[in-house]
């Protein structure tokens, strides 16, 4: 992967397909999920597996991130938790 002559990139964790740009990577991958999302046999099988569905935009998002990032640092400090590498 990410060789020369390869069909596939590395990007970061995501393999994409050589050519299409970052950006259009993600969007065509937050289309398809909103498809799937549209799928009431989809939603009933995630949500019975706890997922927590909620379609957005990368910009709705965002905020839902930092929020979910915050919270965990605040709780590895109140633990005094620390990584053993």
């Amino acid at each position: 992967m990410g060789t020369s002559g390869s069909a596939f990139r590395r990007q970061g964790g995501v393999i994409r397909v050589a050519g299409a740009g970052i950006f259009e990577f993600f969007r065509t991958l937050q289309e398809a999920i909103e498809l799937v999302l549209k799928s009431p046999d989809a939603r009933t099988r995630l949500e019975d597996m706890q997922f927590q569905l909620a379609g957005s935009t990368p910009a709705q998002f965002e905020p839902f991130v930092e929020r979910e990032v915050n919270h965990g640092v605040g709780v590895v400090k109140a633990t005094g938790a620390k990584i053993d590498w």
